[in-house]
């Protein structure tokens, strides 16, 4: 197979690499204004979509890709008999981009394993980037992004990392799932300072939702993934406790407001509803709704898009159009278990062939999704993308080159 595919030199798949990374780094990648990261994504497709096509004439799909392809057939169906159609187009339409992207990078990791480590490495330096500038943004509250409605999010008057994406919250998800690769770095300098800034970052974002997943991952860490060098343990240690130490010391200062920020999740935790902090009554009132939504069309759900437009009539607390901050209520509410079971099957097959390295960053994204709505952002296709080309067959005449990278 493949033999007939130009397989790209260095430089192409740096440049692609590069192109590929900032192109995912927005939150919906059709909705607002044109941004360079739009652009970057456009320039992406012009590139590859020619080696892609000739590529995909030699490819063979997997059951996990068949798994995705089916619940996206299943989305676009679920249209006929959404509420309103424009809104769901206009998630359909990042949804497409995003199995478009998806796609390419397969057919294109398919035929050339060597283009796996630039992806990787191009996500890592732009995640970083976005991670300083997210740092200044929150410091400064300025720096504004074309085609974002805010310079930076503000919460209680503090403002938010966002980065290169147009909420903080999915800056947190793109950290959470990013830092671990950082673990593989050889040089101690610069595995400590991507990590440092990186953790540094998630506390900026006030995400508690990243926060949270962030300890998860640290609990598992050894558990799942791949054994590691004790030097490399005692770096992740010490950037850690680095980090936990700074974000102790905002709360007990109550800088950046903090402490507030953070201890809105108490009442949550105890049952206490009447002293929720509305943000977090929110989510539990999204909980609330997607569930009900799921029970009253539990087969084939309210259609794709219908969650923001049902949730004020299912709310209780603070009814308003929004929507789930939860991908997995998301799809079973628009969805039913239809689309919750294809979704399901297509998630366990990336967390099956997923290597061993992958784990934890897989572990990060999946975490994420339990909080923010990503199953049609272009990002969580090229990361899937990735964590399946991880045990790929070495293709004939090769082994030598893919063994040395």
């Amino acid at each position: 197979m493949f033999e007939s595919v130009p397989k790209l030199n260095l430089t192409l798949r740096y440049l692609l690499g590069g192109l590929a990374a900032l192109g995912v780094c927005s939150s919906f990648y059709l909705v607002g204004g044109v941004t360079p990261l739009k652009v970057a994504f456009a320039a992406l497709l012009v590139i590859s979509a020619p080696i892609a096509v000739q590529a995909s004439l030699q490819w063979r799909p997997t059951r996990s890709d068949g798994a995705l392809y089916l619940f996206g057939l299943l989305a676009l169906t679920s249209i006929a008999w959404s509420p309103d159609k424009s809104l769901s187009l206009r998630y359909m339409s990042s949804l497409g981009m995003g199995l478009c992207l998806y796609t390419i990078l397969r057919v294109m990791l398919e035929s050339d394993p060597r283009l796996r480590e630039p992806l990787w490495r191009s996500l890592v330096l732009v995640g970083i980037a976005s991670s300083l500038l997210g740092l200044v943004q929150a410091a400064t509250g300025s720096f504004f992004m074309p085609g974002t409605p805010t310079r930076s999010t503000a919460t209680a008057g503090q403002f938010r990392a966002n980065g290169f994406f147009q909420d903080p919250n999915y800056l947190g998800m793109a950290v959470c799932a990013i830092w671990p690769y950082l673990l593989r770095i050889r040089s101690v300098a610069y595995r400590v300072g991507g990590l440092l800034v990186a953790f540094a970052s998630i506390a900026a974002t006030f995400s508690r939702a990243s926060l949270l997943v962030l300890i998860v991952q640290f609990l598992l860490m050894g558990q799942i993934g791949k054994r590691v060098r004790p030097r490399t343990i005692l770096t992740a240690i010490f950037a850690a406790v680095t980090a936990i130490g700074v974000i102790a010391v905002l709360i007990y200062l109550d800088l950046l407001g903090m402490r507030e920020r953070v201890f809105t999740l108490a009442p949550l935790l105890s049952g206490s509803v009447e002293t929720v902090e509305n943000s977090a009554l929110e989510r539990l009132d999204l909980l609330l709704a997607g569930w009900g939504m799921f029970l009253d069309h539990p087969l084939l759900g309210v259609g794709f898009g219908g969650f923001e437009y049902f949730s004020a009539e299912y709310m209780r607390f603070v009814p308003r159009s929004v929507l789930a901050h939860n991908t997995y209520l998301t799809i079973l509410a628009e969805q039913g278990l239809l689309g919750g079971v294809t979704f399901g099957i297509f998630l366990a097959s990336v967390w099956k062939r997923a290597g061993r390295e992958s784990k934890l960053s897989l572990l990060g994204l999946l975490g994420s999704m339990f909080f923010l709505v990503a199953h049609y952002m272009p990002l969580a296709m090229f990361l899937f993308a990735l964590f399946l080309s991880d045990r790929q067959r070495v293709l004939p005449g090769m082994k030598d080159v893919v063994r040395s990278e």
